[in-house]
């Protein structure tokens, strides 16, 4: 499944925070940079347009009406979603470091306290489209390679056994799996 992408193959970056001025002012700033971006104004608002939009990333602020942030990071691991769920990036002005903790332990890439220097939102954003792209490109070479092995197998029965365990090997060197 390839990542997501917005108008021209832009990256989708979605903007969750209470904070309506923040939200437009990010909106900008990311749009600038070349970035589809959509808002979100409550944690339950959040969680729809995830699922409508498919972002490659969430800025996510903690403290929002009808769900917090680390609700919409709880529902994250349930959503049924068509696809990778985005890099999380928490901003937010009521925090510490336990919420720091407790937000990259529950799947956030980066934490940021408001207000953030956008040199930094914008070095995480970047770096997380920079390694979803990176696996999008494993995916394909290995999506591409595979139509040649399924034709192997079909065509050298015998040496199924040998095919196998090369795909394995060929698998684990894209990354997409774990070694053994």
């Amino acid at each position: 499944m390839t990542s997501s992408t917005g108008r021209d193959g832009a990256a989708r970056v979605l903007v969750a925070d209470d904070d309506q001025q923040l939200c437009e002012s990010l909106k900008l700033l990311l749009q600038e940079r070349q970035y589809d971006v959509r808002t979100a104004p409550d944690g339950r608002r959040c969680l729809e347009v995830i699922k409508e939009y498919m972002p490659d990333v969430l800025v996510l602020d903690l403290a929002m009406p009808h769900l917090d942030g680390f609700g919409v990071l709880q529902e994250m691991e349930v959503l049924e979603f068509d696809g990778q769920l985005p890099d999380v990036i928490v901003l937010t002005g009521h925090g510490g470091i336990s919420d720091g903790a407790r937000a990259i332990k529950s799947g956030a890439i980066g934490f940021l306290t408001k207000p953030a220097r956008n040199i930094e939102l914008l070095t995480l954003i970047s770096r997380a489209v920079a390694g979803r792209r990176a696996l999008d490109q494993k995916r394909a070479v290995f999506t591409d390679s595979k139509k040649h092995w399924e034709c192997v197998v079909s065509c050298h029965r015998e040496n199924i056994r040998h095919v196998v365990n090369q795909i394995a090997a060929e698998i684990e060197a894209f990354g997409l799996i774990l070694p053994k």
